[in-house]
């Protein structure tokens, strides 16, 4: 389970729940905490594209040195992506054009569309 916010913990088992949260409702009871399902052994990729009326450009995919739920601003990278299966790149490619061939308009937009990817299965979530 991952417990996120400002203070992003990842908790193994209930105890580690229970603790977690004293601590949250000590420093304040008004802020909420994100409860969210943490995707073990995952890597976070990032896909910057450019998109118009016509086409979808991939400018870069940059992968995250951490295992994904590292805060962004606390993470390196790499740009070009290192060690991810092509199929999974392609998978990713393929994402990332279906998506923003929903959103296409007349004016430019720029584009930093979230991926977890699973190497060992190569299974990709946005």
């Amino acid at each position: 389970m991952f417990l996120g916010g400002r203070a992003m913990v990842i908790a193994y088992d209930a105890e580690a729940v229970a603790q977690y949260m004293m601590q949250a409702v000590e420093y304040s009871q008004e802020r909420p905490v994100l409860v969210d399902h943490f995707l073990e052994s995952a890597i976070e990729v990032d896909v910057d594209a450019l998109c118009d009326s016509e086409d979808v450009i991939i400018a870069g995919i940059m992968q995250h040195i951490e295992e994904a739920g590292i805060h962004s601003g606390d993470s390196s990278c790499v740009l070009p992506a290192v060690g991810i299966r092509e199929e999974t790149l392609e998978v990713l490619r393929t994402y990332t054009r279906n998506w923003l061939s929903h959103f296409r308009s007349s004016v430019w937009s720029i584009y930093n569309l979230p991926f977890s990817a699973m190497p060992r299965t190569g299974t990709t979530f946005m």
